[in-house]
């Protein structure tokens, strides 16, 4: 038997934005979380970061 893992080309590593604080999350199968971060998001991360905000 021949398996082999699909692993998605266009996802993200995980990239520690600075320290925040957890405003609300809902829903589930996807979960939200909302947070307040204490610093801006990097100049690199913004564009990316707007497109998931828009769902």
């Amino acid at each position: 038997m021949n398996s082999q893992l699909s692993v998605p080309k266009n996802t993200m590593g995980y990239v520690f934005t600075g320290i925040g604080n957890l405003q609300n999350h809902y829903g589930s199968k996807p979960m939200s979380i909302n947070w307040e971060l204490n610093d801006p998001i990097p100049p690199f991360l913004y564009q990316a970061s707007a497109k998931l905000s828009a769902g």
